[in-house]
């Protein structure tokens, strides 16, 4: 479906106050504690149905969880922080932003939102040279431009051929100038590495210029279409024009994001479960009609026991009503499935247990609903995109320990490294409070490429690699691409502690597994996208892989699926008051001729041209003009 198509049948709807419908009770379950599952939480609720969330692990948040690290807390201080993979809110998000406008921070009067601090800088580090830093800020005037140039003809940047630069970004100018439907039609066959002629090309513009997909969400440029990875780039390009180009939260998630809106969710009668794993869905006619739950694990088997995740801790937060649970099969009016889309693929394929009330056939329904057949399809189309965090101290003579601003991309690690030091955007947070107390910085990283690239140290690519060898690999890697910086440089005096994510069971003695993979937009995968309501009455879908604008495997896309899920129980009830706003992704009008051009060569059967009418051309120039001068808005 293009993307004009989908303009027309889901206009925005004008945001409107909560709604609190009393004469509607219905019993909405929704399985998944993540963003996608929260959200959906917090809209029902709001809007007079009474919620029950299942989670099924033993912290709340889904993917994007923080947790402790048990038994490394000491003398009465917090166990440190970990997670899934570090979070950002680039500029171009507006409906999770929104949600987190809504939800109080806790009895200070702030809201989450409000706990979101801008990233001003953002980096390369290279092997060979120092880290060079840039604004995650575009400039908006001529001065600002020169401004940038010097400074980045200051930090020795990457030797790149004046004309495989000039190629590149017409590349993305062929994005930003071509219409929905060829973007949808065309772009979604062809992959990113072809769309930019990688292969004929040097290895600095492989590594600076085309492998940059392999940071966002793991898309491997090999394998992820022009479509998504076009369209995201340009969102990405067009925020760094914004206000708040860049943001993170001011300190661990679960502490300034899931657990205030826990307590705010909680306080208006939502239940929330932890240790419960959804394993069966149960249909009877058509119509959804129970849930089959387990106890799942508290804390996963392949860690080490330094590394078991602790049962959250309730009391702490004021959150009493978070319990483990002991279930069998649950029922409700409504089903909210805000489970991953691998997870969802096995559970629709399970066959029925021989004690179920309902006996489903999934086939017999897939067949009916040709997008849960697509959902197996899709299952297949993920990678893994994990984080690890080294907590570290100064050494002797030195003030602090390492810090440098900003996100870093390394361009030249074999797993795809970026990473952020944490401690310099999380201004309340006393990290002297966690661990043994020496801690006084974190560096997150996240690994995205697992399979291709080999490591510097053992020569296999990180899947291979035990949980051990893969820390020393990006230890060594992110050592060498910062031993050039003078603020961040490292040595390992500095390491206190690493701590891999917990959904990598990495061990000689069992197969490579990745517990929560990501969904990643390969080509000609688009089509197997589901909408958020199914043809099975009383199933919605509330996750990351559903057809949304934002189009990719995020929070951001995970909320809008929550918004479309509740919009369509909201239909379904009668209910014409307190739907949520969806929103198509945001481009300039001054783009719009060009786009609308291209669409009469498109429907001609024509291929995208360089080549505008001149007026055209000189109206963009003359825009690009007044933006220099800094007369442009």
């Amino acid at each position: 479906m293009s993307d004009q198509t989908k303009d027309q049948k889901d206009q925005p709807m004008e945001q409107v106050p909560e709604v609190t419908t009393s004469a509607t009770k219905n019993k909405v379950i929704v399985i998944g504690g993540g963003v996608g599952g929260l959200s959906a939480a917090h809209m029902l609720v709001n809007r007079g149905f009474d919620v029950e969330v299942y989670e099924r692990h033993c912290v709340p948040g889904g993917k994007a969880r923080s947790y402790g690290i048990a038994g490394t807390g000491t003398d009465g201080r917090q166990d440190l922080p970990a997670e899934h993979g570090f979070r950002f809110v680039p500029a171009y998000y507006r409906h999770l932003p929104q949600t987190m406008e809504e939800i109080p921070y806790w009895d200070t009067g702030e809201t989450v939102e409000d706990q979101l601090i801008q990233v001003r800088h953002e980096s390369f580090t290279r092997f060979t040279a120092p880290p060079m830093i840039f604004p995650s800020k575009l400039p908006t005037s001529f001065i600002g431009w020169f401004h940038l140039y010097r400074q980045m003809k200051r930090q020795n940047p990457p030797k790149l051929k004046i004309s495989e630069l000039i190629f590149y970004t017409l590349r993305i100018w062929q994005v930003f100038s071509s219409c929905h439907e060829r973007r949808d039609v065309q772009y979604e066959q062809i992959d990113w590495w072809q769309f930019v002629g990688a292969e004929t090309k040097s290895a600095n513009y492989r590594n600076y210029l085309a492998n940059m997909s392999r940071t966002l969400v793991a898309a491997n440029p090999h394998y992820v279409s022009t479509r998504t990875n076009g369209n995201s780039w340009l969102q990405m390009i067009l925020g760094m024009w914004k206000p708040k180009p860049d943001r993170i939260l001011k300190g661990p998630t679960n502490e300034m994001w899931i657990y205030p809106w826990l307590h705010y969710l909680l306080g208006k009668g939502v239940k929330y479960f932890v240790n419960a794993e959804a394993v069966e869905y149960l249909s009877e006619d058509g119509t959804m009609r129970g849930v089959r739950f387990t106890q799942a694990p508290k804390q996963p088997k392949y860690a080490g026991p330094q590394e078991l995740v602790q049962v959250l801790d309730c009391d702490r937060y004021g959150i009493t009503k978070c319990e483990p649970v002991t279930l069998d099969v649950v029922t409700g009016d409504e089903y909210v499935s805000a489970v991953p889309v691998e997870r969802m693929a096995k559970i629709i394929t399970q066959p029925p247990e021989a004690s179920a009330p309902f006996k489903v056939n999934w086939q017999a329904i897939a067949e009916q609903d040709k997008d849960l057949q697509k959902i197996q399809q899709l299952a297949y189309s993920v990678q893994n995109m994990n984080g690890i965090q080294f907590y570290l101290r100064p050494t002797p003579g030195q003030m602090e320990a390492p810090n440098q601003m900003g996100h870093s991309i390394n361009a030249d690690s074999p797993f795809a490294l970026t990473a952020i030091f944490q401690g310099h955007y999380w201004p309340d947070i006393d990290l002297s409070q966690y661990g043994n107390g020496d801690v006084t910085n974190i560096l997150s990283v996240d690994i995205s490429d697992w399979t291709t690239g080999q490591g510097r140290i053992y020569h296999k690519v990180a899947q291979d690699c035990t949980r051990e060898q893969i820390k020393e690999e990006c230890w060594e890697d992110i050592k060498t691409c910062l031993r050039l910086s003078k603020t961040a440089h490292l040595d390992d005096g500095n390491l206190v502690e690493a701590c891999l994510d917990f959904d990598i069971a990495a061990d000689p003695h069992q197969p490579y597994r990745n517990d929560e993979p990501l969904l990643v937009s390969r080509v000609n995968t688009h089509r197997l996208r589901p909408a958020a309501s199914t043809r099975i009455d009383g199933l919605y879908l509330a996750s990351d892989y559903v057809d949304t604008y934002t189009d990719l495997a995020t929070m951001e896309g995970a909320n809008e699926a929550a918004r479309r899920a509740v919009n369509a129980i909201l239909t379904k009830h009668g209910i014409s008051t307190g739907h949520l706003g969806v929103y198509p992704l945001e481009e300039p009008e001054i783009f719009k001729p060009f786009r609308d051009y291209d669409e009469k060569r498109f429907k001609q059967g024509k291929p995208w041209s360089i080549w505008f009418p001149p007026l055209m051309m000189l109206k963009l120039m003359w825009f690009f003009f007044l933006k220099l001068i800094g007369w442009g808005k």
